[in-house]
């Protein structure tokens, strides 16, 4: 496995029966107990494969489940698969615990919460990483990749949120000075049901006294690209995705992928501005409905949808 497709392990096989909250003193079903890694704050139990393996190895590091003693959750231990490694892992590190240092509302929900971080006994670095609690759940989030992989893409819609949460974390992070460096199919993560968007790894991020221009733009493009792919599309071989007249006329659905194209081509330098404008262009196709007995309006939750390619 490489760096860059870190998480397809997020595949639903090794994780299919890893419970986040089964019961604190149960180990997730289907992993095995490999031991404990102690840090200076206690003992963390980490566990693995049936066979005793990580369930994840990427050029990095190396993942495994552990226990979070403080949540009673189980989350991830992510540990340098080498020293020479370190320094990356570090500086994930540093960027998710800045992040969540300016993380107000539910910003802190688009990337994982660090736990902890230390060296072990053989000199690698560790990271304690956890879900938002919303989640109660390790199967409830899988990378854009498994989707494509298997063949399926999602509706207009639902491409819609995806992309206005994936551009809202990008704008967080840009604001912040930070950049993730590796927006990929891989790197994004959907939660269905609680319309979850979550980049998990940072390895690969910077810290900029200002986020260079052609770094935002390439970040927001790689975005576009993803979630053009995600609903059905090819951006290299200029390929739009299906048109699906239930969802938007002829004509707003040529004003969609006029947008998406801009955006996957690296014209669009402010996640914010672009995220403003995707959700203009979304209440005008499908415009909120009035709630009864008042003034307000709300648009009606929209059911992930997917399909075949």
């Amino acid at each position: 496995m490489t760096s860059t497709d870190a998480t397809s392990w997020l595949t639903g096989v090794v994780l299919g029966a890893a419970a986040f909250m089964p019961t604190p003193a149960s180990p997730p079903s289907g992993l095995k107990l490999k031991g404990e890694i102690p840090s200076t704050s206690g003992n963390y139990q980490i566990f693995g494969t049936k066979t005793g393996d990580p369930i994840a190895r990427a050029d990095e590091f190396n993942l495994w489940i552990c226990l979070i003693k403080d949540t009673g959750q189980y989350g991830f231990m992510k540990i340098a698969s080498d020293p020479k490694h370190n320094i990356a892992i570090s500086n994930e590190a540093y960027i998710l615990g800045e992040m969540q240092k300016f993380a107000t509302h539910d910003y802190g929900n688009f990337f994982p919460r660090l736990v902890d971080n230390f060296t072990s006994g053989d000199r690698r670095r560790v990271l304690i990483l956890a879900y938002p609690e919303v989640i109660s759940d390790l199967r409830q989030f899988s990378p854009i990749s498994k989707y494509i992989g298997e063949g399926k893409r999602v509706d207009l819609k639902t491409a819609t949120w995806v992309l206005g949460k994936t551009l809202k974390v990008l704008d967080f992070a840009h604001r912040n000075r930070f950049t993730n460096g590796q927006i990929n199919a891989s790197n994004i993560l959907i939660e269905e049901n609680l319309h979850g968007v979550f980049i998990f790894n940072w390895l690969h991020g910077q810290n900029y006294e200002n986020v260079p221009p052609a770094v935002a733009k390439s970040e927001i493009a790689q975005a576009a690209r993803t979630v053009i792919a995600f609903a059905g599309g090819d951006q290299n071989a200029a390929l739009d995705p299906p048109h699906d007249e239930k969802i938007l006329s002829s004509e707003n659905y040529q004003e969609y992928v006029r947008y998406l194209a801009r955006l996957a081509s690296g014209q669009a330098i402010n996640a914010l501005s672009e995220h403003s404008d995707l959700y203009r262009m979304a209440n005008r196709f499908w415009p909120p409905q009035p709630i009864p007995g008042g003034t307000d309006t709300k648009r009606d939750f929209h059911q992930f949808t997917k399909y075949a390619r």
